[in-house]
């Protein structure tokens, strides 16, 4: 009970999670390892009787964990209105996951892949978890919430074989700037920082500067939408072009 209660404490450590130690290194493989055997599996996974497990696999995993996540903050009252809204770009994305598990939505398809692919590498290359020494429940949230993520976007791409059109892309390219106008606003009213709007997860020296700081918002918004708009033509490329032959369903 004493170590259960450790796992789900609330009081934050004084040290952050170290990057690049030897356990993010082997987390940073497991989502390697997984996300390269959805690529290399991707015909048999297609057969009905897996597609079909790996569906209810990513929509209880990613539901539960946005359930726990959420109960966790409101029990404990760790974090507030600046931390703890889904207005993050992954925790958005996981929303969208869900959304079109359930209802087959274009454009929450379109959100959960492009959002979530790019957004989940970015944070497990460069985590910025709650302040606490693992082994803690916050901890193991971020890690499994953003590999999931990453692998329900290659489900969703390779598997489910979504195939973005040049209208997902102007959509995603026009909402995912409002969205960032209106996170940026409300970063200023409530002194939050969603989505990194206002200053990154990491120090720069470059905002040491008056121009730095006068800069850095507008940076971040164009260099998410030339991520986008990259990331879109990498799958439209030949590079994603490798399933021409009919589907493989032998063992």
């Amino acid at each position: 009970m004493e170590s259960l209660h450790y796992f789900f404490r609330a009081t934050p450590d004084s040290v952050a999670f170290s990057s690049f130690s030897t356990r993010h290194l082997l987390i940073l493989a497991v989502a390697a390892l997984g996300s390269l055997s959805i690529f290399w599996y991707r015909k048999k996974l297609r057969r009905p009787e897996y597609e079909k497990k790996l569906w209810w696999f990513f929509l209880i995993s990613l539901s539960a964990q946005q359930i726990l996540l959420y109960g966790w903050y409101i029990t404990t009252g760790f974090s507030s209105v600046r931390e703890s809204l889904p207005l993050y770009h992954c925790r958005v994305a996981i929303i969208c996951t869900i959304v079109g598990l359930i209802t087959d939505n274009r454009l929450a398809k379109s959100f959960a892949i492009l959002w979530g692919i790019i957004g989940s590498i970015v944070a497990l290359l460069l985590p910025n978890p709650d302040p606490f020494f693992f082994p803690h429940f916050t901890l193991v949230s971020f890690f499994a919430g953003h590999v999931l993520l990453l692998w329900a976007g290659l489900y969703l791409l390779l598997v489910q074989e979504f195939k973005l059109e040049e209208g997902d892309l102007s959509s995603l390219v026009i909402l995912t700037n409002v969205f960032h106008l209106w996170v940026y606003l409300l970063n200023r009213l409530i002194e939050s920082n969603y989505c990194y709007l206002m200053y990154p997860p990491f120090s720069m020296a470059f905002l040491a500067h008056p121009f730095g700081r006068f800069l850095y918002t507008p940076v971040v918004f164009a260099l998410f939408t030339f991520v986008i708009i990259a990331f879109y033509n990498l799958v439209q490329s030949q590079y994603f072009e490798f399933d021409k032959s009919p589907p493989d369903y032998s063992i």
